[in-house]
């Protein structure tokens, strides 16, 4: 099946057999990269055995002589293979980025859980990639649902949350998130009436995460104030103090 999506990675901005490139030239490789995501997930899948050097040209809207003659470059530079496949893709591609096999994994999961007779779900304690659940990579994007055991933020609008809410990289690390999580959850699972898209719940979560990091900044506020006026008190006193007259 094929995927909608692919991996970019940030290095293509600064790689210099990508940017000595003309921009045209860079262009047609991503439209490559996006014409092999389109045909299938399945890292044995190449582009030559679906698309010939014809239909890629067509797709690129260029001649084939010119695709022949870009194609040749890309080979040159060891950015895609004689079959016009994306050099590398199988390694910087996930298997788990393909929606079918999460929901084969998701689906899995739950048939193992129902012959163990056990419903619920502990989230592991890493916060790796791979610890993203996609329980709700099943539902439609607009369709709303109560909180759930064992709910988890998608990895792929995730991310974008954390970045939008300003969450620091120290508020996601040595298990941080999952107990997170675990509260968020908690607080909400008794709330059955409270129904939310995935990316709403996943705004709460970080809004929630942002809030007990102001709460705890404020309180630590608090008392560096507390002991600024007991020292500056202990210091008028000690101003105050005529008792040296006496003697």
């Amino acid at each position: 099946m094929a995927n909608q999506w692919f991996r970019m990675y940030a290095e293509f901005a600064t790689d210099p057999k990508v940017q000595m490139m003309s921009e045209p030239l860079q262009r047609r490789y991503v439209m490559l990269l996006c014409l092999r995501c389109n045909i299938d997930s399945n890292d044995n899948v190449t582009l030559h055995e679906t698309l010939t050097d014809e239909a890629i040209a067509f797709q690129l809207r260029i001649s084939n002589q010119e695709w022949l003659e870009t194609k040749a470059t890309f080979v040159s530079k060891n950015l895609i293979d004689e079959h016009n496949n994306p050099v590398a893709w199988g390694k910087r591609q996930y298997s788990s980025d393909s929606s079918a096999e999460r929901v084969r994994r998701h689906r899995e999961k739950k048939k193992q859980e129902c012959n163990n007779g056990n419903v619920t779900v502990t989230p592991p304690e890493a916060d790796t990639e791979s610890d993203i659940s996609t329980t709700t990579s099943t539902r439609g994007m607009f369709e709303k649902f109560p909180m759930e055991i064992g709910w988890r933020p998608n990895g792929d609008t995730w991310q974008a949350q954390i970045v939008s809410n300003g969450i620091l990289e120290s508020e996601l690390e040595n298990g941080v998130l999952n107990e997170s999580i675990r509260e968020f959850v908690s607080h909400w699972i008794t709330e059955k009436n409270k129904q939310y898209t995935q990316s709403k719940w996943e705004n709460k979560l970080a809004e929630s995460i942002v809030k007990k990091r102001r709460f705890t900044e404020a309180s630590q506020n608090g008392n560096s104030n507390q002991n600024t006026r007991q020292n500056n008190t202990g210091i008028e006193r000690t101003a105050n103090d005529t008792s040296w007259r006496d003697n």
